[in-house]
């Protein structure tokens, strides 16, 4: 049975069910003068109230994530504020090398191992493959901003998103829901739920969703296009009192066209006259704002698909692609073989294939004082193969990759009992993760100059990006209500980690780092309803090693070592964050509002140097050699967030952020030929807007009670989502204009039945989503390959018009 029927006959199963229930469990919700509802939290590791919560968190239900439609993490970066994602914007971007930016903390790094915001499923940090998850079985969304090393632990160093999972229900039920949408996106999804004895309940969902592509290359391939199908399944047993296990695990399968990221080479002959052309340095770039796609022609912003692009079809070997994603050995290029090319997931179109696999256990008792323990296990694999073309629509170079993900970790916490003055909690946590092969766009560079028609080809033995992290911690927390209306919250975290760079190769490099994680918080509540804080956290990552140096050529390595603060050993990265917020719910409206500081040091700034002939030394193939030099930054911005009550059925919701962040040292010799500078001191990370903003407004109102049974309500709702300016380059000399993107949707529903019909992205934007300043290499200009400046920019998802509909039997 292949994914989609899988898929498929879950929602099938489901739809055959009688009906059961027709009430959902309630909702972590409860009752506020505002009249929203007051949802909880447990961010800091406890149940508490949203507005009470000393921390910036936007957090979203069930309910709010159906509302909006939020369908992935791309959709939920739209809606909040000090947050914002887009997969790494290169020629090999993929689902699985994201990039969680939070309030402006942003530099380029395609390791897994090495990312500045972390992702949790129910407090367990999901390694890779971010926009892998689904909304379907999410109940509800929390999405923190600054460090959290202190309760989290790893991987949060800027910020983290919490996932938290639907549990089974103690009532027989199920649920259906299906959506299409002009453009080729459809989605279906499904669950059922219930008790299977006394204490033992069940849940088992799924969900099949195409994202559609909404652009076609030159030789017909789609860009863009996302196929994901998952499977959920768990048990919660409750065999005593106070006692309770759970056990779950999910399947995903990923199956993605050639991405939908445009290599904007300015040398090319299709942008010779493009907009915003110039030339500051040695090389042709973009100056002021970059030029929509609808201002190119389609060749500018195309890519070949087929794994027989042109430029390979009349070479030597013009089925060298295909060769080596079937591990063909008849080809005399092929000789050893692709590292884990048996063991990643077969691959025989450009994109990507990939399976993920996650099982975790959690186990938590309550004590007859209202003290607590509670304990995480849990394992996940991904294995991915890519395959992108990183030039033009003529192919002439494509990348292979293979990636295996794997971690295991633990956690374990002691909770004293919430009441009284005085609460704490203690607890340890273990954590090992794995990466082999590389991330998309690392592994066989397989390219073929138009002047020769020659493939070329140096099969590699080892990934350079290897590496593992193996990490103990333990950590605390100390509550303690100074007076009716002052508390003072101490946190901290002892971690250490041992990591491997380099792994596989002979300059493989094992480094231990220990830190100290604190947090302190200062809580007023000068009455029920007004919260003040005042917050100070830092943040740790571990530092590296430039371990592969020594295998770069002679001429390389005197490159590097010429560079501002190069070093061989790169200290531990750090972060001081300094917050204040205020956060009150009054009669029909709440608002909370936030401001911060950070003082970023040792930033790991990747510094990548051609390689001639993609050769960087005698056993080492690429386009580029990497170093880490240490930089820094300073940030500060303002963070709000309204909800207004306007009249009995209508309210409106706003977010909105800004950030001002700066480089303090940053150097960048890539810069040189675009620009004519390589310091980029006081200028702008790139990637991130300095300003976001998100409004909706939703009127809803009875229908006669003589329709369909009664009870029906209908609905309108808009939405608009802003995004301010983007830096494409580190000189900040080119740049995205803002971006606003206007939805609509107009519906009814009754309990859990909704029909709803919806436009998105109304007025047809088609600013670019993000970009970044990068380097293509040139196969067409003569006997030898260049390297030239380019900007890699990810393409809009236009206006689509779709119907979904949803059931609970």
């Amino acid at each position: 049975m292949n994914r989609s029927s899988l898929a498929a006959l879950l929602v099938a199963q489901c739809l055959a069910a009688p009906a059961f229930a027709q009430d959902a469990d309630a909702p972590a919700e409860q009752a506020d003068q505002s009249g929203f509802g007051d949802i909880l939290v447990t961010a800091r590791s406890r149940e508490e109230s949203l507005y009470d919560a000393p921390l910036s968190i936007t957090s979203f239900s069930a309910k709010d994530i159906s509302n909006a439609n939020l369908r992935d993490i791309t959709n939920l970066a739209q809606v909040a504020p000090g947050f914002f994602y887009t997969p790494q914007v290169t020629f090999s971007s993929s689902r699985l090398t994201p990039a969680l930016r939070f309030r402006g903390m942003t530099i380029p790094r395609n390791d897994p191992l090495e990312q500045l915001g972390g992702i949790f499923v129910d407090g367990i940090y999901l390694f890779g493959g971010a926009q892998s998850l689904t909304f379907d079985d999410i109940q509800r969304v929390e999405v923190i901003k600054g460090p959290q090393s202190a309760l989290f632990g790893r991987g949060t160093f800027s910020g983290a998103i919490n996932f938290i999972t639907r549990e089974p229900s103690d009532t027989l039920r199920a649920r259906a829901e299906a959506g299409i949408e002009t453009r080729g996106t459809h989605n279906l999804s499904g669950s059922i739920e219930g008790p299977l004895f006394e204490g033992l309940s069940f849940r088992i969902s799924g969900a099949s969703n195409e994202k559609g592509a909404h652009f076609t290359a030159t030789d017909g391939g789609e860009l863009g296009r996302e196929s994901t199908n998952v499977i959920n399944a768990q048990l919660v047993w409750k065999p005593v009192e106070g006692l309770r296990l759970r056990l779950r695990h999910s399947e995903v399968w990923l199956d993605d066209s050639r991405n939908g990221t445009a290599n904007l080479n300015p040398s090319r002959p299709e942008l010779l006259n493009a907009p915003g052309r110039c030339i500051r340095g040695t090389a042709p770039f973009f100056c002021g704002a970059l030029p929509n796609y609808s201002k190119l022609v389609p060749a500018a912003y195309s890519a070949a698909t087929s794994l027989i692009p042109p430029a390979f079809a009349k070479s030597n070997s013009p089925n060298i692609i295909l060769d080596i994603l079937n591990n063909n050995k008849a080809n005399p290029l092929v000789v050893n073989g692709l590292p884990f090319i048996e063991d990643t997931p077969h691959l025989d179109d450009a994109g990507l294939a990939g399976r993920f696999y996650r099982t975790s256990f959690e186990t938590d008792y309550e004590f007859a004082n209202d003290m607590s323990v509670h304990l995480t296990l849990s394992k996940s694999d991904m294995k991915s193969t890519t395959a992108q073309v990183s030039t033009d629509d003529n192919g002439n170079q494509y990348v292979v990759s293979t990636n295996i993900l794997t971690d295991r970790s633990a956690d374990f916490r002691l909770n004293s009992s919430p009441h009284g003055r005085f609460t704490w909690l203690v607890g340890a946590n273990y954590f090992k993760q794995k990466s082999l092969g590389g991330p998309s766009g690392t592994g066989a560079l397989i390219s073929v100059l138009d002047a020769t028609n020659r493939v070329s080809y140096t099969e590699p033995s080892v990934y350079t990006s290897q590496g593992d992290v193996e990490y103990y911690s333990g950590f605390f927390g100390l509550h303690y209500d100074v007076l009716e209306w002052a508390a003072l919250d101490v946190e901290g975290r002892y971690q250490v980690d041992r990591a491997t760079t380099s792994l596989g190769l002979p300059t493989a490099d094992t480094s231990s780092y220990k830190n100290f994680l604190p947090r302190a918080i200062v809580t007023l509540k000068p009455n029920a309803d007004l919260t003040l804080y005042g917050s100070w956290a830092r943040g740790a990552l571990r530092g590296t090693t430039n371990s592969n140096f020594t295998l770069y050529s002679p001429a390389l390595q005197a490159t590097i070592s010429a560079i501002p603060g190069y070093t061989y050993d790169v200290p531990v990265e750090t972060v001081d964050s300094f917050e204040v917020g205020v956060k009150q719910v009054l009669p029909g409206f709440r608002y909370a509002l936030t401001g911060y500081y950070m003082d970023w040091k040792n930033l790991k700034n990747t510094v990548n140097t051609p390689c001639p002939s993609n050769r960087c030394g005698p056993t080492i193939t690429g386009a580029f050699a990497a170093a880490v030099i240490p930089s820094q930054a300073k940030i500060w911005g303002l963070e709000a967030e309204f909800d207004l009550r306007i009249a009995e059925h209508w309210d409106a919701s706003l977010n909105a952020q800004y950030t001002h962040a700066r480089y303090d040292r940053l150097f960048t010799p890539l810069t040189l030929a675009p620009t004519g500078q390589t310091d980029a001191s006081g200028k702008t990370p790139v990637g991130f807007p300095s300003k976001q903003a998100s409004f909706s407004t939703t009127y809803r109102d009875g229908i006669a009670s003589s329709f369909a049974g009664g009870d029906w309500e209908w609905y309108a709702r808009g939405e608009a989502n802003y995004t301010g300016r983007i830096y494409v380059d580190e000189i900040n000399q080119s740049w995205l204009n803002d971006r606003l993107m206007l939805n609509m949707r107009l519906g009814i529903e009754r309990g859990g039945t909704r029909f709803e019909i919806y436009s998105e992205n109304l007025t047809n934007n088609k600013t670019w989503v993000s970009a970044v300043r990068g380097s293509a290499t040139n196969y067409r200009v003569g006997t030898t390959s260049v390297s030239q400046p380019t900007a890699f920019a990810v393409l809009p998802r236009l206006r689509t018009f779709g119907v979904r509909v949803s059931y609970d039997f």
